[in-house]
C-alpha cells in the first residue's frame, strides 16, 4: 500500500510539472466521454460542444489538477478563461450566426450567471472559511452556463463535495480507530468538484433539474 502511494504521489508531481500537457490530456479524454452525451447540442445532426464548453472543461480540467498537487488555483488559469468565454459571449452578441457554436449562453446572461456563482463563493471566502481560486472558478461557471445551468452546476459541485468529505470523514475515523491518532481535518479540493458540476450540465443531465425555458 505505501508503493502505490508513493508512485500515485510522484504521477501527481509529474502532472504538476506539466500542468498545460496534464490538462489538455485530460480534457481530451472528458472531451471523448462527454461528446456522445451531448446529444442535445446538435446542427443538422452534428454532434458538437460550443467553444465556451471547450473552455470550461480544460479549465476545470487544469484547476482540478493543481488543486490535487498543490492545493492552488492559478489566477492565469481562471482570468484566462473568464476573458475567453466573455469574449466567446461577445462574439455570439454581435454575430448571431456563430451564436450556437461558439457559446451557450448571450453575454448579459453570461455576466449574470458569474456574478451569481461567484457571489455564492464570495461569502465564504470574506469569512475566512474558503479560497480565491474557489470564487474565481465559480465564477468562470456562472459565466459559461448562465444563471440557471450555473447554479445547477453548483448544487451539484455541492453534492460531490458532500460525498468526498463525508468518505474521508469516514476513512479518517476508521485510521483514528486502528491507529489511536486523532484524524486529520478534511479539506475539500473544490476544482474536481466544480469539474463534476460542469460535467453534469454539459452532459445534459442538468436538464431534468431546469424549471422552465429561462432566457439566462
Amino acid at each position: 500500500m505505501p508503493k502505490t502511494k508513493g508512485k500515485f504521489n510522484a504521477a501527481l508531481r509529474c502532472a504538476a510539472r506539466r500542468p498545460v500537457a496534464t490538462a489538455t490530456v485530460i480534457e481530451c479524454v472528458v472531451y471523448g466521454i462527454a461528446l456522445p452525451l451531448a446529444c442535445r447540442q446538435t446542427i443538422d445532426g452534428e454532434l458538437f460542444m460550443t467553444a465556451t464548453s471547450l473552455v470550461l472543461v480544460w479549465t476545470c480540467a487544469h484547476a482540478t489538477v493543481t488543486d490535487l498537487v498543490s492545493r492552488k488555483i492559478l489566477n492565469r488559469t481562471t482570468y484566462g478563461a473568464a476573458i475567453a468565454i466573455l469574449g466567446l459571449a461577445t462574439v455570439a452578441r454581435f454575430y448571431p450566426e456563430f451564436a450556437t457554436r461558439v457559446a451557450n449562453v448571450g453575454l448579459l446572461p453570461s455576466i449574470l450567471g458569474g456574478a451569481v456563482c461567484g457571489g455564492i463563493f464570495l461569502v465564504p471566502y470574506l469569512a475566512g472559511s474558503g479560497g480565491a481560486g474557489d470564487v474565481k472558478l465559480s465564477c468562470c461557471l456562472g459565466l459559461a452556463l448562465g444563471l440557471e445551468n450555473g447554479l445547477i452546476a453548483l448544487c451539484a459541485s455541492f453534492f460531490a463535495s458532500f460525498v468526498y468529505g463525508l468518505t474521508r470523514f469516514i476513512v479518517g475515523k476508521i485510521e483514528k480507530s486502528r491507529n489511536a491518532e486523532p484524524a486529520e481535518k478534511v479539506l475539500v479540493p473544490m476544482a474536481p468538484c466544480f469539474f463534476f458540476g460542469a460535467l453534469f450540465v454539459l452532459s445534459g443531465l442538468g436538464s431534468a433539474f431546469q424549471y422552465s425555458d429561462l432566457p439566462w
